[in-house]
């Protein structure tokens, strides 16, 4: 993310907090946005609705990346899979 990205970020970590009765301070903002600042903001928003539905207590900073990581590593591993089924196909390999 970057600091244009900090307002939705906020309105998002608001948007959870709300959800699951949290305080969240300045500070505390602060300390996630820096945690999951690596990521883009659609994939920590989406982390974020992920949380509503399947989490029971507010999350973690670490719960929001791992959750992030997956994410990444399953749409990686889609793209690794579809790519050797093209080539298999070039090459006549089904």
């Amino acid at each position: 993310m970057s600091e244009s990205d900090r307002v939705a970020f906020a309105e998002g970590l608001s948007l959870l907090a709300e959800v699951f009765r949290a305080r969240v301070t300045t500070d505390l903002a602060e300390v996630y946005f820096q945690a999951l600042a690596e990521f883009e903001l659609h994939d920590v928003q989406e982390a974020m609705q992920r949380a509503v539905r399947e989490n029971q207590w507010f999350p973690k900073p670490m719960e929001l990346r791992r959750t992030i990581d997956t994410r990444l590593e399953r749409a990686y591993q889609h793209k690794i899979h579809a790519w050797n089924d093209v080539k298999r196909a070039e090459m006549g390999d089904d």
